[in-house]
Parts: C-alpha cells; sequence; structure tokens
C-alpha cells in the first residue's frame, strides 16, 4: 500500500471509529469491537506513516472508549502508549497531560459508579 493510500486509509478508520464513538453505548460488544478494531489498525498504520501525534490522538481515542466500558488496565495502556508517542513529537504539553488524564479519567468514572451503586435508581415525583 503507498504512503499515500495508507495515511487516508488510517484516517477514515478513525474518522469510523469517532462517528461510532458519538453515539456509544459501552455495552454494545459489536459496537465496541468495531470502535476496537477501527482505532487500532489506525494506530499500526499512522505509526508506519511516522505520524505520532495523529498515532496519539487515535491512542486518546480508543482509551476514551475503554474508559467508557470501565475497563481500566486497557485505557492506561492506551494513554500511556499515547503519552509515549506524544513523546515522539517532542511535545511536553501532551506527555504532562495525558499520563494524568488516564489515572483522572479511571478514578472519576469509577467513584460516578460507586455512587450511582449507593443511591440506587432515583425516584422522581409525580
Amino acid at each position: 500500500m503507498g504512503r499515500d493510500c495508507r495515511l487516508a486509509a488510517a484516517v477514515v478508520l478513525w474518522e469510523s471509529a469517532e462517528c461510532h464513538m458519538r453515539d456509544f453505548d459501552p455495552d454494545d460488544e459489536q459496537t465496541a469491537r468495531t470502535i476496537e478494531s477501527d482505532l487500532k489498525r489506525s494506530v499500526r498504520m499512522l505509526v508506519l506513516e511516522n505520524q505520532p501525534q495523529l498515532a496519539a490522538s487515535a491512542c486518546e481515542e480508543l482509551a476514551r472508549m475503554y474508559v467508557a466500558r470501565r475497563r481500566w488496565t486497557e485505557a492506561r495502556e492506551w494513554y500511556e502508549r499515547a503519552a509515549g508517542y506524544y513523546a515522539d513529537t517532542g511535545e511536553p504539553y501532551c506527555i504532562q497531560l495525558c499520563r494524568p488524564r488516564a489515572l483522572q479519567e479511571a478514578v472519576s468514572a469509577a467513584v460516578r459508579g460507586a455512587v450511582a451503586v449507593m443511591l440506587g435508581p432515583v425516584q422522581m415525583p409525580s
């Protein structure tokens, strides 16, 4: 596959995943598999095309999907990959943001889940 074609394919896969993420239901296994597959393939192609900034952004998108699904280990892994690709760009701002974001999103999602369990179903007055 030629350089221009591979880069274009990577962007199309990424855009497809972003479209799925707009209406994403974390319990929808089929959509989750599609997003995961599209983004992982996109990252591989972007790395081959020496596009670390774009690869890092795609990694962050995949990490956000894992956060939504409460898959903390995978979310952290993909945020770490994003930080690594950002390091390849020499952008310290992105590196400093990405690693703490992995922890912050995991903790806040866990807290939201715990609060929802403690409160139980909320009934609205009639």
